[in-house]
């Protein structure tokens, strides 16, 4: 078994956060987190590349229809910027019965891969930064989770 860390972990929609019922989301046939008044994305669309900081890419909150939080992303500078790079776009799988989705990334010139994981737990989802070796020390205080 490959050893993994995580370098990051946030959990959305506790109960009460988003309204004032526990939040319940599952995984749909469209392949993302929906309940009523929210809808999670996590890697359903991408970076359209002329511009690394399009808004509709990587992880993606949707409340009432309002696109609220997106780029939920591994990026190399706190406030990412038109020209920063991006991470290359390796693979998703989608886990219907563990409601879970996973994206697996790398910054090939920092010989750096991880994983974005979305996972359905009680009264929220919990969204984590998995990493199968330790960061490069190049991107020690650069690389972090922007959202």
């Amino acid at each position: 078994m490959a050893f993994r860390t995580c370098l990051f972990s946030l959990l959305l929609a506790a109960p009460g956060v988003l309204s004032a019922r526990p939040v319940n989301l599952n995984l749909n046939d469209l392949e993302y987190f929906a309940d009523d008044g929210v809808n999670l994305l996590v890697y359903s669309n991408w970076y359209d590349g002329l511009f690394s900081d399009a808004k509709i890419s990587s992880v993606e909150l949707i409340h009432h229809g309002e696109r609220t939080a997106t780029n939920g992303d591994v990026r190399l500078h706190a406030t990412p910027e038109q020209w920063d790079p991006v991470p290359a776009f390796i693979k998703r799988e989608v886990d219907r019965e563990n409601q879970r989705i996973e994206a697996f990334l790398e910054y090939a010139d920092f010989d750096f891969q991880y994983s974005i994981a979305a996972e359905v737990v009680a009264g929220g989802l919990r969204i984590s930064v998995n990493l199968e070796k330790p960061l490069p020390k190049a991107l020690v205080g650069k690389a972090g989770f922007n959202f």
